[in-house]
């Protein structure tokens, strides 16, 4: 079966314990994680590559991507992201 692939949405603490579960499931194919600023410097966040920031969500989902985890501590702005 096919593993779906699933971007991250947050670089922080929260998004370290969502990743390292996520990477436990089978069915998920976790291809990167995005923050709330473009990186810098390559970076893993719980073992996955930092591919982007928020404002590139259209991007992956012109590339096939329909599937994301909200890793964001604060609520309000997990809201508003979602």
């Amino acid at each position: 079966m096919a593993r779906e692939k699933l971007l991250v949405i947050g670089a922080g603490g929260h998004a370290r314990v969502i990743t390292s579960i996520l990477r436990q499931w089978s069915n998920w194919d976790v291809i990167g994680v995005l923050d709330r600023h473009e990186p810098q410097a390559p970076e893993l966040i719980g073992g996955i590559p930092l591919v982007g920031s928020f404002q590139d969500i259209d991007h992956w989902i012109g590339r096939g991507v329909s599937h994301f985890a909200l890793a964001l501590g604060d609520n309000a702005e997990r809201e508003a992201i979602y």
